[in-house]
């Protein structure tokens, strides 16, 4: 546009139709509100909701807390009964009298938590006693499955009692 332009009735709606000049030259802010120069609405708009629109996301945020705690619920309902069903391996050694024999073996305890030495001492010389071994001593026990070794060193007295 030149300046005959805008001595002309329509060089004056060309200048009413021009976006208004920024505050800061630097930055191109203007501390007039609303007024965008385009068909838009505003990028700084703070009203409430406006983020979703924005991010062309229709969740509300009642639906991603509920999503939370769906999530949370699936992810109880498999991890607690695995850890529930966490069996006791026991290690153990035993003997029968008359021909003397001694033996190396891993028990199971079904349940949760690994029972005292007592207590599983006494669980095991029940089970020990019906085929006539005698348990001398409880090697330890754990929650874990044994390893390879353990397993070949109990052999056939491996998960047999």
């Amino acid at each position: 546009m030149n300046l005959r332009d805008m001595g002309s009735p329509s060089g004056l709606a060309v200048l009413s139709r021009m976006p208004p000049e920024p505050d800061d030259a630097l930055t191109g802010h203007s501390s007039r509100p609303g007024k965008t120069g385009n068909i838009a609405p505003p990028l700084l708009d703070n009203r409430q909701g406006f983020a979703a629109l924005l991010l062309n996301c229709g969740m509300s945020l009642r639906s991603v807390a509920g999503m939370k705690r769906l999530f949370l619920l699936l992810f109880l309902a498999l991890v607690l009964p695995a850890a529930a069903q966490a069996d006791c391996y026991v290690e153990y050694k035993a003997k029968r009298d008359a021909p003397l024999r001694l033996h190396y073996g891993i028990a199971l305890l079904p349940g949760g938590d690994c029972p005292g030495k007592g207590q599983t001492a006494d669980a095991l010389r029940s089970r020990l006693a019906g085929s006539g071994w005698t348990l001398l001593n409880v090697v330890g026990s754990s929650t874990k499955e044994p390893g390879k070794k353990k397993k070949a060193n109990a052999g056939d007295y491996y998960l047999r009692f």
